[in-house]
């Protein structure tokens, strides 16, 4: 089983990280970034969209952990609701997977659900989240990612329901912590700015 290398909250805690440190690294260490995974250390190897007629793009990414490689995958972006499953290599053999959630199905986790409960109970937890999350993975995987993929990630945050600015992503104290705004969230008919904090990916604190 995958959870004895790494747990499932582990490997999600993980890949949001790995996205903080590309928002914030230096683009001289692409793509070599190492990312905490509990007991392991996952280094980023690479990224790529599969693209099937009728099928959800599916977004994998490649991590080395040690002598294995770990290839986790999304339905479209990396986001806490889009997991699918993540498989752990020994050179071309699968040793271990675990399926996060089937196709057309939202993923549902304690992380996510941790999260949600910062918002205030006014707010739509799900939509700010999952909106924030796009522009998120835009922003963060186009540092990454081969230029022919960057046309992508930059097409989909027309699909956003909110506009979002970075306004800040950088180290402090050890951990790596993002400001984002947007100015267009609506909310009982009213015009509201949101302020979003996150630390490692996750989110923090929540300001309306």
């Amino acid at each position: 089983m995958l959870s004895t290398f790494i747990s499932p909250v582990q490997l999600e805690k993980a890949v949001l990280h790995f996205l903080a440190i590309a928002l914030a690294a230096p683009a001289e260490n692409h793509p070599c970034i190492p990312v905490p995974g509990g007991d392991v250390t996952l280094v980023f190897h690479g990224l790529d969209i599969v693209q099937e007629r009728g099928r959800l793009p599916l977004l994998v990414l490649d991590f080395d952990c040690g002598k294995f490689r770990l290839q986790v995958e999304f339905f479209g972006h990396l986001a806490p609701a889009k997991f699918h499953c993540a498989r752990l290599y020994d050179g071309d053999e699968v040793v271990a997977e675990h399926l996060f959630a089937d196709p057309g199905t939202v993923y549902r986790s304690e992380l996510a659900g941790e999260m949600e409960a910062a918002f205030p109970d006014s707010a739509d937890a799900g939509a700010l989240m999952g909106s924030l999350y796009l522009w998120r993975s835009c922003a963060g995987l186009s540092c990454v990612c081969p230029e022919e993929l960057g046309k992508y990630f930059g097409k989909m945050k027309s699909v956003s329901r909110y506009v979002w600015e970075l306004l800040k992503a950088e180290y402090t104290n050890d951990a790596v912590v993002e400001k984002w705004i947007t100015s267009d969230y609506t909310c009982a008919s009213d015009s509201a700015g949101v302020s979003v904090v996150l630390e490692n990916g996750v989110v923090v604190n929540v300001n309306m």
